[in-house]
């Protein structure tokens, strides 16, 4: 029995070779399958096993993959958003925190929010990051 195992990991570690793994990714799509999973238990819906399903294939998929490029692309851009939503707390409580003295508007051309004094009138705001100018009232 012992040596019928061993053999199957050989074999199995020999098939894996060049092959892409795990990563974190795969791991937030195997969670997604589980949360789904148990959602479909609770609710009876079968919409969400189908959905958890996909999810479960495409990290298999990912695992099996041999385009370490395209994988790794993947990887990063998902760590990428996850690193934005985990910075969503912080900068919730700062704008909580700044709302008496700071006043918070987005550029309609770019998107980058920008923090303005709060009781200056009508003042022209200028976004940093593309040079937008607009006009509105802290």
């Amino acid at each position: 029995m012992r040596n019928l195992w061993g053999n199957f990991k050989n074999k199995l570690a020999y098939w894996m070779q060049g092959r892409y793994g795990n990563d974190e990714l795969n791991n937030a799509l195997y969670i997604t399958f589980i949360v789904l999973w148990v959602i479909t238990l609770i609710t009876r819906k079968p919409i969400f096993y189908w959905i958890g399903l996909v999810a479960l294939g495409y990290s298999l998929y990912r695992s099996f993959s041999r385009d370490h490029l395209k994988r790794s692309n993947e990887r990063l851009w998902f760590l990428k958003k996850l690193e934005q939503i985990k910075k969503l707390p912080k900068q919730w409580k700062q704008r909580w925190e700044q709302r008496n003295t700071h006043k918070f508007y987005r550029c309609k051309q770019c998107g980058v929010t920008i923090r303005v004094p709060k009781g200056k009138g009508q003042i022209e705001i200028t976004c940093p990051k593309c040079g937008h100018k607009f006009i509105e009232r802290t």
